[in-house]
């Protein structure tokens, strides 16, 4: 049985996923998320974790390939897919290198916020869906064909293994900063995300003077004099990778 987490800021589009998953035989349904804090937080205090998480790309708090990238490293169990339109090769790029074993192209779009009957196409979409969960469940790598379609074959372009490797050799670098375990979960949670002191120390189950203590650590060994700088170092140097720094603030 394959549990199956979502995280999606549609409620429409999480309600379809969902009921599909639910009616699927060999799924269960585990959690939904509405932003990839939410879901970082569920892991954080919950035993039972997802087989594998469904992730949008762009939501608001903590975007999907800034939870891929953090899930990749303090949750490595936990197979991500990522749902996304985004087809430019930057974008996959980024989604590979930071961890994703599956990307498919997203199942819905809604117009004048109604969201279409499910169609014959979207039927297939969830074929492929299902084909992605079986392929990353033997551990092997997918990636929708339909992205080939959009960009001219964009899959021969990609070097899985190279890109996964840049992105060590960039979490590797960022040791240099002589980040303790704790300070490091802190940067990805207070550099990627736009979630509130309280909600990340909660989170951590440690308090809010306890978590103003590391940042204090973490800027005098960054040189940011506060939250936001510390956001664009981070950015910078690749300590966290966010999806908004690709597509634009005009996207969001």
């Amino acid at each position: 049985m394959t549990s199956v987490a979502i995280v999606e800021n549609n409620p429409k589009h999480l309600q379809i996923i969902c009921d599909y998953i639910k009616r699927k035989p060999g799924y269960t349904m585990l959690t939904t998320a509405a932003n990839g804090f939410e879901f970082i937080n569920y892991c954080y205090h919950n035993r039972q974790l997802p087989t594998v998480v469904l992730i949008d790309v762009e939501m608001n708090v903590m975007d999907g390939v800034t939870l891929v990238d953090f899930l990749t490293q303090y949750f490595p169990s936990i197979k991500c897919i990522v749902i996304s339109n985004h087809h430019h090769k930057e974008m996959l790029e980024d989604m590979i290198a930071c961890g994703a074993m599956g990307i498919v192209w997203k199942l819905f779009t809604v117009q004048n916020d109604v969201l279409s009957k499910i169609s014959l196409e979207v039927q297939h979409k969830f074929e492929r869906l299902d084909e992605c969960i079986a392929s990353i469940a033997d551990n092997n790598f997918y990636l929708d064909n339909i992205f080939d379609e959009i960009e001219d074959n964009v899959s021969q372009l990609l070097n899985r293994e190279v890109l996964i490797a840049h992105r060590q050799k960039q979490r590797l670098a960022n040791a240099a900063f002589g980040f303790i375990d704790k300070e490091q979960i802190v940067v990805a949670l207070c550099a990627g995300t736009s979630a509130k002191l309280a909600d990340i120390a909660d989170t951590l189950s440690i308090s809010v003077q306890n978590l103003k203590l590391h940042l204090s650590n973490i800027f005098k060994k960054t040189g940011a004099t506060d939250r936001l700088e510390l956001t664009h170092i981070c950015n910078r140097k690749g300590i966290v990778k966010n999806v908004r720094n690709i597509v634009g603030k005009e996207q969001w």
